[in-house]
């Protein structure tokens, strides 16, 4: 028979004895980690959300100092519609003085993209990226309605100035829906 040794116990003991501390310590490392990360995170979003905020304010800012100068647009568009004695380029820059469009910035939200984005809820980003498309689809719109307008700067047909015009009402519907998707936005934000 193999007899045993009593002396290996207190080994063991003491070895767990000094064991206990070290994992002691890395788990109370870890959770002070965890927790300065998570902390850390808190105030990387906090500053994105203030940024985006402030960039959506400015954009609603921008979007109701235009639109309503793009209604007297259309307005005057309108009433020369049937007015061959009258070009777009008339319109545009004796009647008008000119064609305004939003200055709308998207940056701190492309930044945000590329960073930490699974620290935001689904429904935030999905927001977020409907307004980003907004603005694409509507600079598509100002490309395509700039193009026109330049192609017939000259025109005084009431054809081309209904094409002018519902090239107008296009780009304006998409900044009525951008309005109110930012303010929609930030009411939400002053919310929480």
């Amino acid at each position: 028979m193999i007899e045993r040794s009593n002396s290996s116990f207190p080994s063991l003991l003491k070895l767990l004895g000094n064991m206990i501390p070290v994992i002691g310590g890395v788990l109370i490392a870890l959770f002070i980690e965890n927790w300065k990360e998570d902390l850390d995170d808190k105030h990387f979003l906090t500053k994105v959300f203030d940024n985006i905020d402030k960039e959506m304010q400015g954009n609603l800012e921008s979007l109701d100092e235009v639109i309503p100068k793009q209604e007297r647009v259309l307005d005057t568009l309108k009433a020369y519609m049937d007015d061959e004695s009258v070009s777009i380029a008339n319109i545009f820059f004796e009647k008008l003085n000119g064609l305004q469009m939003a200055s709308l910035n998207n940056v701190s939200w492309q930044a945000f993209l590329n960073s930490k984005m699974e620290l935001v809820d689904f429904e935030d980003i999905s927001t977020l990226s409907e307004i980003d498309e907004s603005i694409k689809l509507m600079d598509v719109k100002i490309e395509k309605m700039m193009a026109l307008l330049l192609a017939s700067t000259n025109a005084t047909d009431d054809a081309t100035k209904e094409a002018a015009y519902i090239s107008i009402a296009n780009v304006l519907d998409s900044e009525y829906q951008l309005q109110k998707a930012y303010s929609a936005y930030l009411g939400k934000a002053e919310g929480e």
